[in-house]
This record gives C-alpha cells, structure tokens and sequence, in this order.
C-alpha cells in the first residue's frame, strides 16, 4: 500500500492534468471551424514544482532541491522540576509514544516520511540493533542512504535559526556535544510489524516507527525510521544514557520546528560505517 501511494502521489505532482480524460464520456464534437495554424512547437515535458508541495498531512517535498520536510513541536521538557534534566531517546517521536525522552514531537506519520524520501529516488536500508552475547555486546550499525538533519525554528525576536540536532543535546557528564554532521543520519527505513486486533481478532500490519515513535532515532531500538548511525542501547544495562537536552540552547517546549532531510549521496549511495558508541 505504501509503494501504490507514492506512485499515485508521484503521478499527481509530477504529470500535468489531462481535461480531455476528465470523463469517460466524450463531449460533443464542436461546430466545424476552420482549422488553426500548427505550433510551431510540441509542448516540452512536464517540469517539477518549484518548491516544497505538500505530500501528505505535515509532510512537504521539494524535488528540485531533493529536500523531505515536517512540522513538529520542541517536546524535551522535565517531568519532575526536580529533577529537570530530560534524558534523550530519540530524535523525534510521534504522539502518545516517546514524548518524555524526545527532542521534538510530530503529528506527520512515520510511513509518509518515508514515502517522501522514496519520492527523491532513496532506496531505505534497515535499522541496526544492538544485544548482548556471551562474548560481549553485538553492535549491527544501521545502514541506508546518507542523510543530513536539521532544525529550523523562529526565534523570539522573529529571526529564522537552523541548527542539526547536536546543537540542543549535550553529555550529561562532559556537556560534549554528538557527532551529528551532514551524513551521520541514514534512511533506515524501519520495518513492518504485526499484531492481532483486540475486537476482530484480525492480524493488523503496520509501520513499527509510527508506534513506537522511532521516527528521527537516537539510541538503536532497531525500528528507526532515520537512525543515527552510532549504536547506542536504550538499556541502561549495556550502555549507561548520557545524552540530556541542553537546556541553554533547546528553545521552550511548545516552539514550533520544522525538521528538513536531505541527502547527501546520488541515490541508493551507501553511507559510510557507522561509528560505535559514545565516548563516556
């Protein structure tokens, strides 16, 4: 369903309406006129939108500038005054998942992400994981096209900022900030899952980053659907957490953002080997 919604979505944005194939009936042939001169020429391809289009609810695609973006909230608030640090999980979440350990928050759905990133010829890889064996702790890096992430929000003067993520996260020992250069996201991908309708008893599929709230990753929950390339466990057992939102620089929950995409490869070019985890 997902393939057949972006090649409809393509069809839609990419080819110029047709009113001669607006009806299945065909009109009433016009009083005979005398004929008009030729063109001097066909008309040329249809071209591509200039700008960004809205590709589905909160998701914009700019083609031209090869560019995914989405609307979202700053969500990193404390839940206990406390206790105000706000250790971080993930990047950015959807509603009712992960909001207590996200940067920023957003109401677009994880699939159609992803569907816009397959409308700018990306091919997804997958996402990686991390467990313990008995020689040690397995690192798999995700893998995928090689993405940049940023940040776009107004200021309270009115001005325009842009920032990667790095720049609201901080280690909480150190106040080192992570490696989150032009490249050092990737398109994952996710996965489908399944699981039983409690009223049916129907299997149901879905996109396991819309439920789990992996939409933009930070630690490796192994359902991303853009991860970040070091692999870092959500289990405090095999990696103790150390990134917290930095609160002199995260603007004030509630500030709208727009998170923009863009890759940085030819289409389908692999990324580079993810780096392991943190320093401590």
């Amino acid at each position: 369903m997902l393939l057949l919604g972006t090649l409809t979505l393509w069809a839609a944005i990419t080819t110029p309406a047709d009113p001669l194939h607006a009806s299945a009936t065909p009109p009433a042939p016009p009083p005979a006129a005398p004929s008009p001169a030729a063109p001097d020429a066909l008309p040329g391809p249809a071209k591509r939108p200039a700008g960004p289009v809205e590709a589905f609810p909160h998701v914009r695609v700019d083609l031209a500038a090869r560019r995914v973006e989405f609307d979202a909230t700053v969500e990193a608030r404390p839940l206990d005054p406390e206790t105000p640090l706000v250790f971080l999980e993930v990047i950015a979440c959807t509603p009712n998942t992960r909001e207590h350990e996200a940067l920023v928050l957003s109401r677009a759905r994880a699939e159609h992400v992803h569907a816009a990133l397959l409308l700018l010829g990306l091919t997804p890889g997958a996402p990686g994981s991390v467990a313990q064996r008995p020689s040690g702790i397995a690192r798999t890096p995700p893998s995928g096209p090689a993405l940049a992430v940023t940040f776009e929000w107004a200021a309270p003067d009115g001005s325009r900022s842009s920032a990667p993520p790095s720049a609201w996260i901080r280690d909480k020992a150190t106040g080192h900030r992570p490696a989150m250069n032009p490249g050092d996201f990737v398109f994952a991908g996710s996965k489908t899952a399944t699981s039983t309708d409690p009223t049916s008893g129907a299997a149901v599929t879905y996109y396991a980053a819309q439920a789990a709230g992996t939409l933009i990753g930070l630690t490796t929950f192994g359902d991303e659907a853009v991860a970040w390339r070091t692999v870092l466990s959500p289990e405090t057992a095999l990696d103790t957490p150390v990134w917290i939102a930095d609160p002199a620089t995260t603007p004030p929950p509630g500030t709208p953002v727009v998170v923009a995409i863009r890759p940085l490869d030819p289409p389908n070019a692999p990324a580079a080997p993810a780096s392991g985890p943190p320093p401590s």
